[in-house]
């Protein structure tokens, strides 16, 4: 099914139960919470100001998309692909992508507390101004990924495979397992800052 434009229709009129294409659109205010919307396509589409909490995205496919202050906590993109994607100043507490692939895909501002990553493939990824705490990015693969000024404070990177991350500017209080983040770039204050408990976990004792 496709959808140029359904910001006038009611949620009843929408049925994407079975997968479906939503093309060329530019709605607001949808209201799309709880929703089953598995094997959705969308692509070349912008949302603002809507609600999609507690939707279920599972092996979705996002192409050339922009959301913008949208609500996205506890929707579930398990196993979705996401390519030139945007989400800016969105909602994306306890928000599932594990075993998804993002490609060119950008997070700018916003919450994302306990958001999901694992096993996730993330390739010329940004995170910026974003409240990451206690993200879970195990077991993922990130390639040259940027965090700007983000809120890293209890992150998990276990057994993550990083290249080309930068993670200067932001927050790393509280990541569990520093040797989880080989392979990213860090300034010289978050070292100093970072020292202690790296010394902890290498069990060295300083005097």
């Amino acid at each position: 099914m496709v959808r140029s434009d359904f910001a006038s229709l009611t949620i009843d009129e929408l049925d994407l139960t079975n997968g479906g294409l939503i093309s060329q659109s530019a709605s607001e205010r949808i209201n799309l919470a709880g929703r089953e919307l598995t094997n959705l396509s969308v692509n070349q589409a912008t949302f603002a100001g809507s609600n999609f909490s507690g939707a279920q995205f599972r092996r979705g496919q996002f192409w050339d998309v922009t959301f913008t202050d949208c609500d996205f906590a506890g929707a579930n993109f398990t196993e979705a692909g996401f390519h030139r994607v945007l989400f800016r100043d969105c909602r994306l507490v306890g928000t599932h992508f594990e075993e998804s692939s993002l490609k060119h895909v950008s997070f700018a501002s916003g919450r994302a507390e306990s958001v999901g990553f694992r096993f996730c493939e993330l390739e010329t990824v940004a995170f910026s101004a974003l409240v990451l705490r206690d993200a879970d990015f195990s077991r993922a693969r990130l390639t040259d990924a940027a965090f700007e000024r983000c809120d890293l404070t209890g992150a998990e990177f276990d057994q993550a495979t990083l290249s080309g991350v930068d993670l200067r500017s932001s927050s790393l209080v509280g990541i569990a397992r520093l040797g989880s983040l080989a392979g990213a770039t860090i300034d010289s204050v978050q070292l100093v800052e970072l020292a202690p408990r790296m010394a902890k976990e290498l069990g060295l004792r300083v005097v």
